[in-house]
């Protein structure tokens, strides 16, 4: 479901890496979400999850619903291209498709912050997400300007 609210919010929060993926992203051509299979149909491509496990439910609603969109790697930011039928958002300093992974994990454009608040260049998806989350997650997340595009 497309809700303008919240890409208004996630657009004025971003960073300018951020804001440079959304303009080249509108510069491209379109892209199908659909690869061709051995019969040369169409198909829809299939999610992938980053890690599969059990998460506990949290109390509060938007904590866990952002929370399990980490998880899976499924955010409005990541994945709205498949709805609109464009490009993935591509990460300026990398060339790498934006993952929930890269921008938690592996952009050294993030690394600063994520010392600063996870106190460690070298963390996993599963500690920032696995089944206890980080406490920083949420700062981290707020400061990156990626936190309003969940």
């Amino acid at each position: 479901m497309h809700e303008p609210k919240h890409d208004i919010l996630c657009t004025a929060s971003l960073l300018p890496i951020f804001s440079h993926a959304l303009v080249s992203l509108q510069n491209r051509a379109n892209l199908s979400p659909f690869t061709k299979d051995y019969r040369g149909e169409e198909q829809l491509n299939e999610p992938t999850p980053i890690f599969i496990g059990l998460w506990p439910i949290l109390p509060i609603r938007q904590v866990d619903v952002t929370l399990t969109r980490l998880h899976i790697g499924h955010t409005r930011f990541t994945h709205k291209h498949l709805i609109f039928g464009e490009m993935a958002p591509e990460c300026p300093s990398c060339h790498q498709n934006f993952t929930v992974h890269h921008i938690l994990i592996e952009c050294p454009s993030f690394k600063s912050h994520s010392v600063h608040h996870f106190h460690s260049s070298s963390v996993t998806l599963q500690d920032l997400v696995g089944e206890k989350h980080h406490p920083n997650i949420f700062n981290f997340l707020k400061a990156i300007g990626f936190y309003a595009c969940i």
